[in-house]
């Protein structure tokens, strides 16, 4: 049932239109000055307010201005009632944001059809409004679902490239212990000692980012410390020829 908002001062009228809007089935709430209705209005919030424009205290302008400050009332049907049918004053009224008016007196028909036309445009307007944040939603929805789907195809493209790491990372484990038993095979047929070899083994088996060219010193070492070995007894050899007394 639409709650229809009535400000007027004048109590035979306000009456009248309670009476119509009553046997029309419309749910009828009546203030006798701007005041009042201002306080009505934002209490039971009326699907539509009818408004007398000259009132004692505060007109109807000013309870249009002050209605339209409101959030919750700025796009309420507004109809003016008016005994005076000056051009200019309903001019002011509509820039205001009235939506019709009506010319004291006037017939229970003229009430009628000026409050079914405002209501019938204002659930027109509301459904326009209701369509076009579902169109919004609906294209909103239709961009989320794009970007998911791209977002889906480059998990799976990096989980494919995972994989493939995975599989080159294998190959290189791989790689590496082969170089280390060739190593090992090398080492023996150089002469360096075991204890390097075994060391280099070793180090592929702690770390597999173990760096092997750390090992190459003691590599060096083994190889520096058989030079040695060979000189000295190259040099010890030499000596005792030409010292056989000292045997």
């Amino acid at each position: 049932m639409y709650k229809v908002l009535t400000i007027e001062d004048e109590e035979g009228v306000r009456s009248n239109i309670q009476e119509i809007l009553e046997l029309s089935g419309f749910d009828p709430i009546v203030a006798c000055n701007g005041e009042e209705g201002i306080e009505l209005a934002c209490k039971y919030q009326p699907h539509l307010i009818i408004c007398d424009l000259m009132m004692p205290k505060l007109d109807g302008y000013d309870v249009l201005k002050r209605l339209r400050k409101e959030e919750k009332m700025a796009t309420t049907p507004f109809i003016f009632l008016t005994a005076k049918a000056d051009r200019a004053a309903l001019r002011q009224g509509m820039e205001l944001g009235a939506d019709d008016y009506l010319t004291k007196p006037f017939t229970p028909d003229e009430l009628l059809k000026a409050i079914n036309i405002r209501l019938a445009k204002q659930e027109f307007q509301v459904e326009k409004i209701r369509k076009s944040s579902l169109y919004e939603v609906e294209c909103l929805r239709k961009k989320l679902m794009t970007q998911w789907q791209q977002l889906n195809r480059t998990w799976h493209r990096a989980q494919r490239g995972i994989i493939s790491l995975n599989g080159e990372i294998g190959r290189v484990q791989r790689d590496r212990r082969n170089i280390s038993l060739l190593l090992y095979l090398a080492s023996s047929f150089a002469g360096i000692s075991f204890f390097s070899v075994w060391f280099l083994f070793l180090s592929d088996r702690w770390s597999n980012s173990s760096p092997h060219y750390l090992l190459i010193p003691y590599i060096a070492t083994e190889q520096h410390c058989l030079q040695e070995n060979e000189r000295v007894w190259e040099h010890n050899a030499c000596w005792e020829l030409e010292n056989p007394a000292h045997f």
